[in-house]
């Protein structure tokens, strides 16, 4: 069979389908947990589209590098510039210095195709919120983009390839091999598996092998209409039931990978296939790149402005706002530099020379940006950190507790000896304790934050790595210990998960067990509080609307109440009520800037210096023996 390049609009239908599920998902429909999976419904149609036209100018003796990357170029960057313009403009006159210079760093990286790298560089635990990222879904795109670069050599490649079993198998093996780094990796490095390209190659390839199952054995009558119902089924399904507890991209891509490919093998069915051709949704498929672009800075801005969750009413303007924008943007940006439009049979169209120089604005005004810290000079400096204090306030947490010499941890010789066993809460422990004199000598052992209750994984997706802490943590040395101090985020209360745990650590050893509760935490990162209120005076007060008083308040209530029990005390187990000693009993004075003008935290839940030493000395008031 002859390879056919006629349009299909039933492939614009798929991609009207794959957008409106992330724009489901991103603006924060219940209904859509599992919306994400749309980026790799993106993924299978790129490697069927890009693979069929490559084998078609192949096949019409037309290919070559050069004319398929300028026909990449003009469909992908002046949606792509325009994007990163705006949006950098927008950050310049919104975001505070330490955001807006962060965003100057991601424009430079999308800039040159690879933000997936960026982004998966600051997927640690003090990871910034997405919602002051509104670059952070062009990561996909340098995953498409660097996959530009090596395809159409893979694609020769297997043009020499006669036999259909044979490029079977290699395709097979090129599948197998990166679902094998996903199964591999998936656990210990899970960040890496979701932005970069070796472990997202299977999503491409289940696309590119539709192109030869096209050819060698295309779908028709009956086996066509079931692949499309059956292909739609598998996406809705997903989107439905998947969500960020699930380990993803993984096996659990398999189901809206196959999904996408059943579509596009049986997309041409009569009845079944209506529904893909539908005008709408095609038109969706048709702009559905510029919507992309533009629909999650929108989102970002949004939030950003309001500090607020948004309610239906808010959440379908933005919608209709970015599929009107999106629409505008692929009518007067996207379809004059298209191969076809009038722009690019000009002179200046034809030899690109707006791809180096738009570039060459961009990059100026976005290494300007970060040369410069993010123009700090903007705003009043009591009112922000600086990138570098908050770099230095996250390098803190890790870098003097992992080495048990460490000046931290070293206490008098002759003082008293303390474990300390939990995540970074327990690190904001050890300084807060620090911070008010206590010269006891720590060892701390690490639970990790995706781990509760010091060692009980909060998803399947953590547990090798908690049990596998946890193991450390027992074998650790515990004799010869004076006191053992727990503390934790409180993520969840899970009474006999953690009667069990500590029944575990009593085990262990005979010293008196001290549980601190929960400390006060915030709905938005505290710098964006100050950054939203811009008043000093009245900064505590504003605060406290974005405090998780009500569920900070309910666990500490359950965990004294657990902790009082004769069985506890008979045992030395005992209870510090961390949050009472902060913020007093009716926790109503959780401060996030101290009496002389300091930043008690440095995010939404984790101490400054600063805030470390003043809830210590609060703490010592009340339960002066732990010192």
């Amino acid at each position: 069979m002859r390879l056919q390049r006629a349009y299909r609009p039933d492939i614009d239908g798929l991609r009207g389908v794959a957008v409106l599920a992330i724009l489901f998902y991103h603006i924060g429909w219940d209904w859509a947990p599992g919306g994400f999976v749309g980026v790799d419904v993106f993924f299978v149609i790129s490697g069927f589209l890009i693979t069929r036209n490559i084998l078609y100018d192949i096949g019409a003796g037309k290919f070559t590098f050069k004319r398929f990357y300028v026909k990449r170029i003009r469909r992908l960057f002046p949606a792509l510039f325009l994007t990163l313009a705006v949006t950098l403009s927008v950050g310049i006159w919104l975001f505070s210095p330490a955001e807006l210079e962060r965003l100057a760093q991601s424009t430079l990286y999308a800039l040159f195709s690879v933000s997936n790298f960026f982004f998966w560089g600051e997927s640690g635990y003090f990871n910034p919120d997405a919602f002051t990222k509104p670059l952070l879904h062009t990561w996909s795109l340098g995953v498409e983009e660097q996959y530009y670069l090596i395809w159409p050599s893979i694609v020769l490649g297997l043009t020499l390839i006669r036999k259909p079993v044979a490029l079977a198998s290699v395709l097979l093996a090129l599948c197998g091999l990166s679902l094998a780094l996903n199964i591999g990796f998936i656990d210990t490095e899970p960040e890496a598996v979701f932005f970069l390209l070796p472990f997202r190659v299977f999503e491409f390839v289940f696309g590119a092998a539709c192109v030869w199952i096209t050819i060698n054995a295309p779908l028709g009558g009956k086996l066509s209409e079931l692949a499309v119902i059956t292909g739609l089924a598998m996406i809705a399904w997903a989107v439905a039931n998947y969500d960020h507890s699930i380990p993803f991209p993984g096996i659990n891509a398999l189901l809206p990978c196959a999904g996408a490919a059943l579509v596009i093998l049986g997309g041409k069915a009569v009845y079944s296939g209506r529904l893909l051709r539908a005008r709408l949704l095609v038109g969706i498929g048709l702009i559905s790149y510029s919507v992309y672009l533009l629909h999650w800075p929108l989102i970002v801005y949004y939030r950003y402005l309001t500090m607020q969750e948004m309610n239906g009413l808010q959440q379908s303007i933005l919608l209709l706002i970015a599929l009107l924008g999106g629409w505008l943007m692929w009518r007067f940006v996207e379809q004059p530099f298209r191969s076809k439009g009038a722009f690019s049979k000009t002179a200046w169209g034809q030899k690109l020379v707006w791809v180096p120089l738009s570039m060459s604005v961009l990059i100026v005004a976005a290494g300007a940006t970060w040369a410069n810290k993010g123009f700090p000079g903007r705003y009043p400096n009591e009112l922000f950190m600086s990138s570098k204090q908050i770099a230095a306030e996250r390098s803190r947490y890790w870098k003097q507790v992992t080495n048990k010499d460490s000046r931290l941890l070293q206490g008098d010789p002759d003082a008293k000896h303390v474990i300390v066993m939990g995540n970074s809460h327990a690190i904001d422990l050890v300084y807060a304790l620090r911070g008010a004199g206590s010269r006891i000598d720590f060892d701390f052992l690490n639970t990790s934050h995706r781990c509760f209750n010091f060692g009980t994984p909060r998803t399947e997706q953590d547990a090798a790595l908690c049990s596998q802490l946890l193991e450390q943590n027992y074998h650790a040395a515990w004799d010869g210990v004076d006191a053992v101090y727990l503390h934790d985020s409180w993520s969840r209360f899970d009474g006999p998960d953690l009667r069990k745990r500590l029944l575990e650590i009593r085990a262990l050893t005979d010293a008196p067990i001290y549980v601190f509760g929960p400390k006060m935490t915030f709905r938005k990162d505290v710098l964006a509080i100050a950054r939203a209120h811009m008043r000093l005076q009245t900064l505590n007060e504003y605060g406290m609307r974005f405090a998780f008083r009500k569920n900070r308040k309910q666990i500490n209530d359950s965990l004294r109440h657990l902790l009082a029990d004769d069985f506890f005390r008979k045992r030395n187990i005992f209870f510090v009520d961390v949050l009472s000693a902060q913020c007093g009993e009716s926790i109503e004075a959780c401060d996030i800037l101290s009496d002389d003008g300091k930043f008690m935290y440095f995010d939404a839940e984790h101490f400054s210096r600063e805030g470390a030493m003043i809830a210590g000395l609060k703490i010592r008031r009340l339960y002066p023996e732990l010192f």
